[in-house]
This record gives structure tokens, C-alpha cells and sequence, in this order.
């Protein structure tokens, strides 16, 4: 079992993962995208991940409601997505499903520890909503 504790407004919020037998890497389920879908990944590099996509903070939205919280994860996501292309002068399509990906992972953890809520009906159209906008954006070159 892979585990990852982030604290998010001022609260432990923790990320447990399955892991893969004999490798024990980290399974992303997709299954939100695709039945069956899963992804693994070295522990590592998901650790760093999950670091740099923590928003440290959503905050209460004054006029109620949660969906702040989405677009809070929304621009850490962009943050994130503009340091990889700054590295690496390029993203990957799997690249950036996999940062959606985790993007959800956090997104659910914090809506069923810290809001009481689930989050599962909003994965499949938060995962496109994000890989869409950030997708579009990507040059004609990077498309292939």
C-alpha cells in the first residue's frame, strides 16, 4: 500500500494507493475514464507529484458550495503543468493525464476527509475538464 499524508487547510489529509504485486508501484485507478484502467508509477516520482500539485490551501467559499475547490486544484494544476514544460520544453499527453490523475486523487481524499463528501460522480467530468482546457492549449506539434 503506498500512503502520502498532505496537509491541506491546516489538515492531515491522507492518500493511500494500491500498489502493484511484485513491483510495488503506485496504481493511479482511471477506472473513471475506462473500466479497468490503471496506471503505475514509481513512488518517487508520485510523492514529488502529489507535493507539487498540494494547493496547501481551498479555503471556505463564501457564497457556499465546493466548487472552488475544484478550480483551486485547477490552477495549482496549471502551475504545475508550466514548470514541467519550462524543464522539459514539451508535455506529453500521458503526461498530463497523469497529473490530472493525480489531481483527482487529491481532489477525493479532501473531499471525503475534510468535506464529509464523496467525490466519485465528479471524477470522469472534472478529468475532462481539466485534460480539455490544458490539452487545447497545447501546440499543433505537441498533438501527435
Amino acid at each position: 500500500m503506498y500512503q502520502k499524508e498532505l496537509l491541506i487547510d491546516d489538515r492531515k489529509v491522507k492518500i493511500n494507493l494500491e500498489t502493484e504485486i511484485g513491483t510495488g508501484k503506485p496504481i493511479l485507478d482511471m477506472a473513471f475514464l475506462q473500466a479497468g484502467f490503471r496506471q503505475t508509477i514509481l513512488s518517487d516520482e508520485l510523492s514529488a507529484d502529489l507535493e507539487n500539485l498540494n494547493p496547501h490551501k481551498f479555503g471556505e467559499n463564501p457564497f457556499g458550495g465546493n466548487e472552488h475547490v475544484v478550480m483551486t486544484m485547477m490552477e495549482q494544476l496549471k502551475k504545475v503543468i508550466e514548470n514541467h514544460i519550462k524543464h522539459y520544453k514539451r508535455m506529453l499527453q500521458s503526461d498530463l493525464g497523469t497529473y490530472v490523475t493525480e489531481s483527482i486523487v487529491i481532489l477525493d481524499a479532501y473531499y471525503e476527509q475534510v468535506l464529509g463528501e464523496s467525490f466519485e460522480k465528479k471524477k470522469k467530468e472534472t478529468f475532462q475538464m481539466y485534460f480539455n482546457f490544458f490539452y487545447k492549449q497545447f501546440p499543433p506539434e505537441w498533438n501527435k
